[in-house]
């Protein structure tokens, strides 16, 4: 019972963290607006599968290293950083080439996006995955709650919880905002939405590498 209690206690816990704002929900929202509903679930995923190897890497010790180098956990800030601001950069260059079409209606979306299902994935695992505040969280969240006698069994079930929890959010909010409502809404402000993302990205990246 004690070991049931401590699993929900985890993935509540990681449920709370990743419902906050960050650098996956940006990216998972622009993919879905910009794209595809498609698109935005290949996104969800991708940061699942990021989301899964960090709490991998926090069960084998691997983000205790990764924090406890100075200049491994620096690389990964920058690193982290620059992908953020590359991202940022790219959804700015698209705004300026964007075509707003302020008489749209439901009727005229086209749900293909430009953007292949494997880059989707990639984007979303790699922006889960070089995001140095994620080490430090589930280095922190296994520290605290989880002990040397604490069953294999137990550890799995942790990783497949985080897992699905971490994909049923951020599908949810894929989803949401790609329904017909939101895309009309993007493609009658299409130039300030993705201006207003890219801005996000590149301070997201900045706020990464410094902090």
């Amino acid at each position: 019972m004690e070991t049931w209690w401590l699993i929900f206690t985890v993935a509540g816990v990681y449920l709370l963290a990743a419902i906050s704002p960050g650098p996956n929900f940006v990216v998972v929202i622009n993919n879905a607006l910009a794209h595809s509903r498609k698109t935005g679930l290949y996104t969800a995923a991708g940061v699942a599968c990021g989301s899964t190897l960090h709490t991998l890497m926090g069960f084998v010790g691997i983000s205790a290293l990764v924090v406890q180098s100075v200049w491994l956990f620096q690389l990964v800030k920058v690193g982290g950083g620059v992908y953020l601001i590359v991202l940022g950069l790219q959804t700015l260059w698209s705004s300026r080439r964007a075509i707003e079409l302020p008489a749209v209606d439901i009727s005229q979306i086209c749900a293909p996006g430009e953007l292949t299902s494997g880059r989707a994935l990639r984007t979303g695992f790699i922006t889960c995955a070089v995001n140095p505040k994620a080490a430090v969280f589930f280095l922190s969240l296994f520290s605290l709650m989880i002990e040397p006698t604490t069953p294999l069994w137990a550890k799995v079930t942790m990783i497949i919880m985080i897992a699905l929890l971490s994909f049923s959010w951020y599908s949810s909010v894929a989803c949401l905002f790609s329904n017909d409502r939101a895309r009309v809404i993007y493609l009658r402000s299409k130039r300030k939405i993705n201006g207003l993302f890219g801005c996000l990205l590149i301070a997201l990246g900045i706020k990464v590498s410094l902090t």
